[in-house]
């Protein structure tokens, strides 16, 4: 509904604010007002910007006098008189009230009509003065300054969760370029009313402007459908209270066309037919070409848009560039016909060209119900449409909103599976007893609510929220409780001894062991047959063990941008069990920081934080994350009320590097900690109150450790990190590592560097995508999509995964003997 304002209410009230020109605020020419020096004339009548007063009248000779202050932003000042009857004149001056003598700018002539333009200065008092050469009225007078265009705005790109009070202004602008077709600005969502103006070349005020919608609400749209090549100005301005509202400017073209083939010469090699959602093809340049040649999609296609295999997108001689349509467009469309335009420029020569497309595609429903049109914001950017984060709408069929999601804040869904509780054997196949002879129960296959729990509460700390789905396990009912972690696809799966990424068959002690692979065995019988979860939910197997060399390692992903890892703490060496609460707490935490370590790897993270590092930069003392191998199991340290965070980092560190191999380090922390100086025992440690475990990705605000010229003295507080007893503050130069380096150990901030991979996997140029692709899939770390990185080589073989650690036997002894068991002798 439109909003209509009563024009007999304009009209009282301009009466009633335009001002009776009689003394003080009139005078005639030569009275003692005309000489008053002083700032702001006693009487003068302050402007609004852009603010029109009108019905201004008076005699010949009177004089009426008005002030204007402008803003701290303001530039091109301009005042103007216009309309009525009569003769006027003009004065403008910066600070004094203006004289027919002392004037910065003067303006007369015949009739009313007047302007003077200013060089402004921002926050300064400008005063003004209309004589009247004869009997004037009905004039208008108005006072123009630009102000800072606002934010910038950019074509397809939403500007979300706009607010403001009544009366209050909120400005934006955006530079449409030559050739630019169905130019929209299009304001939605939120609460309360705000009203959209928009101007092209000049700002716009509620008095003038080129489109000005005034709905009732904050649904309001201006299309220009041939706009000219100008910065658009948009102004949004508070009818009312308003919040949580949505800017989007659109335009199709631009820069762009006809056909010009005038000095290369371009073809297709296709038919153009598009049959499925993606359809791939080659560009060519015809002839001989001795030079590189950059290809710009000048014109995505109404339907969809244009993605290559690498960006920058460069054609050498002998090259046909391949390229794929994605087709995204949701419900019925208006024609079958589709086509884009590139731009083909290198060594002096250039070519436009169009290409057209057929669309034999099937119609594609709106993958959120009911249907929603903005399914192109993700403002949390989760890969979430934020409309089906609402009430009563469903993704894929999954109500994300009963399962928790929300548009305010990135959701991450998980489903885990695993292997019930079962008998523990050895790695030759024996069950493993006791010593009164009762088999073992192997519980590491099996994760406890409090893993989950711990691993929920360390997320939602930082503002995103994690939704577990492992099924019935805990609630031991049917049906959907995502307070149980219960989505109702998480679930038990047969026992395997081994796993591992890909198949593989390992030989040991004389046995051939088929080891299944989650690609091939577990993901797609367990996982892919529910293919809308390959929209949002990332996916766990909580496993049994590794085989081969890497029996004992905890778990694993496949590289630091994906969306499936597992988890390996079954078997001989971890002996999981809850049967006395430190074995409990051991199975808690052991859980839930390695769920956190093989999470972190495929939200973006390395052992040493950044994703493009190696393995060996691991080890690092100032890199406080559970990414770190120093840390994942032993507890990331911080500051206690009975142990400090340097304390921690010098128990962690010299147990470790004691651990491999440097036995000063290994006697230097027995002679501190005679009673917690071994694996799993360290205070604070694996087997300690899961409550006092810390479990954390790092913020990056550790100082850089330099190996060439190293100060123990300025590392953390202090370290004595080659454990001769002292902390010295000698320069000197040492391996902290080990990595068999000298190099500057950086701290990584992870919590600030999440990348979740459904948000790429989902929208690509700010655009819903029906059909990914695989530029995503193929992907294997975080640059691989934010640095358009050539692609065609990854993911066509097995990824070989993150390369993880196996504990030494000394690591697991400790363990065994901190559990404190009684084992049978084992044959």
């Amino acid at each position: 509904m439109q909003r209509y304002v009563c024009l007999s209410s304009i009209v009282i009230a301009l009466i009633l604010a335009t001002p009776s020109f009689a003394a003080p605020a009139s005078t005639r020419i030569g009275d003692a007002a005309t000489r008053d020096r002083n700032p702001r004339h006693k009487g003068a009548i302050e402007l609004q910007n852009h603010v029109p007063l009108g019905g201004l009248h008076g005699a010949a000779d009177q004089v009426l006098r008005f002030y204007i202050v402008t803003s701290e932003d303001a530039s091109d000042l301009s005042i103007s008189l216009s309309g009525g009857s009569g003769e006027t004149a003009l004065y403008v001056r910066e600070g004094d009230m203006p004289t027919l003598d002392a004037w910065d700018c003067r303006s007369v002539g015949e009739g009313t009509e007047r302007a003077c333009a200013l060089e402004t200065k921002p926050g300064t008092l400008y005063q003004i003065m209309i004589v009247g050469i004869s009997a004037f009225a009905d004039v208008t007078l108005v006072a123009d300054h630009e102000v800072a265009p606002g934010q910038p705005l950019a074509n397809a790109v939403t500007t979300a969760g706009l607010r403001g009070r009544a009366g209050e202004e909120l400005r934006f602008y955006v530079d449409v370029p030559y050739r630019a077709e169905n130019l929209q600005f299009t304001m939605s969502g939120g609460h309360g009313d705000v009203d959209m103006y928009v101007r092209a070349t000049r700002q716009p005020t509620k008095f003038t402007w080129d489109c000005r919608p005034f709905e009732e609400g904050n649904e309001e749209r201006c299309t220009v459908e041939t706009p000219e090549k100008a910065r658009y100005h948009v102004l949004l301005s508070g009818f009312s209270d308003f919040g949580d509202v949505n800017l989007v400017v659109t335009w199709e073209g631009g820069e762009c066309g006809p056909d010009d083939e005038s000095q290369l010469s371009v073809e297709m090699l296709g038919t153009g037919q598009v049959s499925e959602n993606n359809y791939s093809a080659w560009i060519r340049i015809i002839g001989d070409i001795d030079a590189d040649f950059e290809i710009t999609v000048c014109r995505e296609p109404r339907y969809g848009h244009i993605g290559f295999s690498y960006d920058p997108i460069d054609m050498g001689p002998g090259y046909d560039q391949y390229f794929t349509y994605f087709y995204h467009h949701l419900g019925p469309r208006h024609t079958d016909e589709d086509y884009f335009t590139v731009h083909i420029r290198g060594n002096g020569l250039e070519a436009y060209k169009r290409f057209d497309l057929t669309l034999a595609n099937p119609i594609v429903p709106n993958p959120v119900q009911p249907a929603c049109a903005d399914i192109h914001i993700d403002r949390d950017e989760d890969g979430i449409p934020d409309c089906a984060e609402q009430p009563g709408r469903t993704f894929y069929g999954m109500p994300l909103y009963d399962w928790g999601a929300r548009p305010d804040r990135p959701d991450i869904f998980i489903e885990v599976d695993y292997m019930e509780k079962h008998v523990l054997r050895d790695y030759y196949g024996n069950v493993m007893e006791d010593a009164d002879g009762n088999p073992l129960q192997d519980h590491g296959t099996e994760p406890l609510r409090e893993s989950l729990d711990i691993v929920t509460k360390l997320f939602a700390e930082r503002g995103y929220a994690v939704h577990f789905d492992i099924g019935d396990l805990y609630d031991q009912s049917p049906g959907i409780d995502p307070a149980d972690h219960d989505l109702g696809a998480g679930q038990a799966v047969p026992f395997e001894e081994y796993v591992h990424l890909a198949r593989w068959t390992d030989y040991f002690n004389g046995r051939e062991i088929p080891v299944p692979g989650m690609r091939e065995d577990f993901m797609p019988q367990y996982f892919e047959n529910n293919p809308e979860r390959q929209r949002i939910f990332y996916y766990l197997l909580v496993a049994n063990s590794q085989g081969g060399s890497s029996r004992g390692s905890s778990g694993q992903a496949p590289d630091t941008f994906d969306y499936w890892f597992y988890l390996s703490m079954g078997g001989p060496g971890w002996r999981m069990d809850d049967d006395t609460p430190e074995n409990r707490n051991m199975l808690i935490n052991a859980h839930a920081s390695t769920i956190f370590h093989e999470l972190g790897h495929v939200l973006g993270f390395s052992h040493a934080g950044d994703p493009e590092a190696s393995f060996y930069d691991n080890y690092k003392p100032n890199y406080l994350s559970s990414m770190n191998y120093l840390y994942q199991l032993q507890g990331v340290p911080r500051n206690y009320e009975d142990i400090s965070l340097r304390e921690m980092v010098l128990d962690r560190y010299q147990m470790d590097r004691g651990n491999a191999g440097y036995r000063a380090c290994r006697n230097e922390l027995q002679a501190r900690r005679p009673d917690n100086y071994r694996w799993g025992n360290l205070i604070k440690g694996l087997f300690g109150d899961p409550t006092e475990f810390h479990i954390t990705y790092s913020d990056g605000d550790q100082k850089p450790i330099d190996e060439v010229d190293l100060v123990e003295a300025a590392v953390m507080e202090g370290l004595d990190l080659n454990c001769d007893g002292e902390v010295s503050e000698t320069p000197g130069t040492m391996d902290v590592n080990y990595s068999s380096s000298y190099e500057v150990l950086e701290d990584h901030d992870d919590w600030g560097n999440l990348y979740l991979y459904y948000h790429y996997l989902n929208y690509q140029n700010g655009k819903f995508v029906i059909n990914p692709g695989n530029r995503v899939r193929w992907a294997r770390k975080p640059s691989d999509v934010t640095d358009g990185a050539d692609l065609s080589k990854l993911k066509h073989a097995p990824s070989e995964g993150i390369e993880e650690w196996v504990p030494p036997r000394e690591v697991f002894e400790a363990i065994h003997e901190r559990q404190n068991r009684r084992l049978a002798k084992q044959r």
